[in-house]
């Protein structure tokens, strides 16, 4: 059975998000509990607090106490349904890349929602308006 060429242009891109999503994923771990549960980071920042992996911990810190990853995924989620066309898709894609984040940075009241509707948002078909 031959298969559409249209089907396999849109699959394309999908197989990409899927690996990129993957090393994203390596990647958010990989900052999780390199820097931010690691005990020697922490005991590097009690004796320079000024060096720049210190500053990033802290920040990022901060980022995940006031939620910026879970409420930046429902705000791209948000747009991505307001959207039209190839934007959609890209929109939709980066709500995954930051709900992804958010859900391994401890945002994940507001994460998983988000990263929900935007798997939705990449899966559901959209119709063509007038």
């Amino acid at each position: 059975m031959p298969v559409n060429s249209a089907e396999s242009v849109r699959t394309v891109p999908r197989v990409m998000l899927g690996g990129a999503l993957l090393l994203w994923l390596a990647g958010c771990y990989a900052l999780r509990f390199g820097l931010m549960e690691s005990r020697a980071a922490a005991d590097f920042c009690l004796l320079d607090e000024t060096a720049w992996p210190c500053l990033l911990r802290a920040e990022l810190g901060r980022w995940i106490y006031l939620q910026y990853f879970g409420i930046a995924a429902l705000l791209l989620v948000l747009a991505a349904n307001l959207a039209r066309g190839g934007a959609r898709f890209f929109l939709a894609a980066a709500a995954l890349f930051v709900a992804v984040a958010a859900l391994v940075l401890y945002n994940v009241n507001l994460g998983a929602p988000a990263a929900v509707f935007s798997l939705l948002t990449l899966a559901a078909p959209r119709s063509t308006r007038p």
